[in-house]
């Protein structure tokens, strides 16, 4: 399928223009009044008696208001509009935070398929397998430009006035570490296979809240795969509901192993596993398939960048699974130094049967 056909807008999120009403923008300005000569408690007994209507914006639409402020531009929630009674908010859509107002998950998740089909759009005009390249560290990563073209569309539709910037692609900086929503992504996870013209790489963005990934999308163009979710709404391949498989037990699991160590052998310690392992390029293109249930599971016990995992692993939370560092513990995001030292993600049950047989 089409990835086009994948890209949708969440139309709860939008607002629909509604009759005058004077009276209720009359309440609405008593209201914001009477917050400041009665404080929050009576404030709040007000709205409860007078305004049931408006109770679902109490932190945000009229504090907004009240205070001079407006919200973002592009959703045109918070303006003055409201209190004259012109319009106001599909209040079930909103997802209030204090004490700024954050967008819908919904909105989230849509601004995600935006960035992604952009994404597609941008690779187009490169051919993996036939594409120049430099080499960006010691280890002779390779760079293309079809990753800085991807990072640059990226860049300019995720974030937005208030909200950080992880990737591969861009100079990192301390800016991010002050900001609660990080957008932690890679352009083109899989840089090496993209060169070599193995159809193992994607496109991967993470959204991270106070050091949580919570929400995700990955594209990989070769198969047509596009994963998205939240912890909030679950996972879906291909527009399609999905998740993880229900497998209990490592025994007859398949799990997804980094090609790069595989071919180093650092992965011959499994060979008499009750598991079967398949080299697979690209962390994020892995941890896609466990989140739909492709595979059961993967791991590392070699470090990797934030901007490899953020994605895949707010992808697995959705989808009912878990990733853990090999001692169990759970990683935290948006750090300094951005980086986990290993990483295992699959099913709690197969990684509890791991860390008790393997690991140690």
């Amino acid at each position: 399928m089409r990835l086009s056909s994948c890209i949708w807008r969440n139309a709860s999120t939008s607002v629909a223009p509604e009759p005058h009403s004077i009276g209720r923008g009359c309440l609405a300005i008593a209201l914001i009044l009477g917050r400041v000569c009665v404080g929050h408690s009576a404030y709040g007994t007000m709205v409860a008696r007078h305004a049931p209507w408006l109770r679902g914006s109490l932190g945000a639409t009229l504090q907004g208001c009240a205070s001079g402020r407006e919200g973002p531009s592009q959703g045109r929630l918070y303006s003055r509009r409201v209190l004259q009674g012109r319009q106001r908010p599909s209040l079930d859509s909103i997802h209030v935070h204090r004490p700024h107002v954050l967008m819908t998950r919904h909105d989230d998740l849509a601004r995600i398929r935006e960035a992604l089909e952009a994404a597609a759009q941008a690779v187009k005009p490169f051919t993996p397998g036939d594409v120049a390249f430099d080499e960006k560290s010691s280890r002779g990563d390779p760079v293309t430009e079809a990753d800085l073209a991807i990072n640059d569309v990226l860049h300019r539709i995720l974030p937005r006035p208030g909200e950080g910037w992880l990737s591969e692609e861009t100079r990192d900086n301390a800016e991010r570490l002050g900001h609660r929503r990080v957008w932690v992504v890679d352009p083109l996870d899989g840089t090496r296979e993209f060169v070599d013209g193995v159809p193992e790489w994607c496109i991967s963005v993470g959204l991270v809240e106070d050091g949580v990934p919570v929400a995700g999308g990955i594209y990989s163009p070769p198969g047509d795969l596009l994963v998205v979710g939240s912890v909030e709404t679950g996972v879906t391949h291909n527009g399609r509901p999905a998740g993880m498989t229900a497998r209990r037990s490592l025994e007859g699991a398949t799990i997804l192993a980094s090609r790069s160590e595989w071919k180093r052998g650092e992965w011959e310690r499994y060979a008499r596993a009750s598991f079967q392992v398949v080299p697979c390029g690209s962390v994020a293109f892995k941890l896609a398939q466990v989140a739909v249930g492709m595979a059961d599971g993967t791991w590392t016990l070699v470090p990797k960048h934030e901007w490899d995992v953020a994605a895949g692993a707010a992808l697995v939370s959705a989808a009912g699974g878990a990733l853990l560092h090999a001692d169990g513990s759970t990683p935290r995001w948006n750090q300094p130094s951005p980086k986990l030292p290993n990483f295992l993600a699959a099913r709690a049950e197969l990684l509890e049967e791991f860390r008790r047989k393997w690991v140690g």
